[in-house]
């Protein structure tokens, strides 16, 4: 790649310091307290969060404005720092919510869910308290025999 951020990684004398602090970043994400480990992976699923969208995106005005880069070119060229301007804002603040939203517990969500749904038949029997096919009409099993000795 040709983009600033490519040109400045590739031709950086710190290739060694890169190499081993990415490799401790990655055993601590791995091995390290379950605070860091979740802290890590909210981190890098948000900013993963926020390249998908705008690297999606980037690729939907490309088509639109006939530049016809294909999607993985779109995502490409907004990590090498060659990107339009708007889809590193898309990036920013699509991280940006998805921090907020790990952070504060906030449900940014486009639906509802339904944690336990409690049922009472009309005769009033609470759910669970009898058998799952059962019917009125049917006469009662047999009771079961009785233990063998």
């Amino acid at each position: 790649g040709t983009g600033p951020v490519t040109v400045w990684l590739v031709g950086s004398r710190f290739q060694w310091t890169f190499a081993l602090l990415s490799a401790l970043l990655g055993l601590a994400a791995l091995l390290g307290p379950d605070g860091a480990v979740a802290a890590f992976h909210s981190v890098v699923g948000s900013v993963f969060t926020g390249l998908l969208v705008a690297g999606s995106a980037s690729f939907v005005a490309s088509q639109f404005f006939g530049e016809g880069l294909s999607w993985l070119d779109s995502n490409s060229s907004l990590l090498s720092g060659d990107g339009c301007i708007t889809g590193y804002v898309l990036w920013v603040a699509v991280t940006g919510v998805s921090l907020v939203r790990w952070r504060s517990k906030v449900p940014f969500v486009f639906f509802a869910q339904v944690e336990t749904l409690h049922l009472t038949a009309p005769d009033g029997v609470p759910d669970g308290q009898r058998p799952l096919l059962f019917s009125e009409s049917l006469p009662a099993p047999p009771p079961p025999p009785p233990p063998r000795r």
